[in-house]
């Protein structure tokens, strides 16, 4: 109440299988102003792979590097809803 703008803090841990699906897909569920997003792969034989799904700009890297074990993206713009991104994951 009282305020003009929010902001949350969504954390995701997941096992994925590199043999089957090796992938996470997401679109959003509502409009969302500069979505940031950072990927972590904790073992050090896998890297990730980011992108953009169903928007109009790609997202930028702000930190570390694409198709590395870690990396920081934000989206520069309003992503609309159903609008999202994925993640590939892969040996080194």
């Amino acid at each position: 109440s009282g305020k003009t703008e929010y902001g949350y803090f969504r954390k995701m841990k997941r096992e994925i299988s590199l043999d089957y699906e090796p992938f996470i897909v997401l679109g959003s569920g509502w409009h969302t102003y500069k979505p940031k997003v950072t990927v972590n792969c904790h073992d050090d034989g896998i890297k990730a792979y980011f992108t953009s799904t169903g928007t109009l700009r790609n997202f930028v890297t702000i930190d570390g590097q694409n198709n590395s074990s870690y990396m920081q993206e934000e989206y520069p713009d309003l992503m609309m809803k159903a609008q999202g991104y994925s993640i590939y994951f892969a040996p080194k």
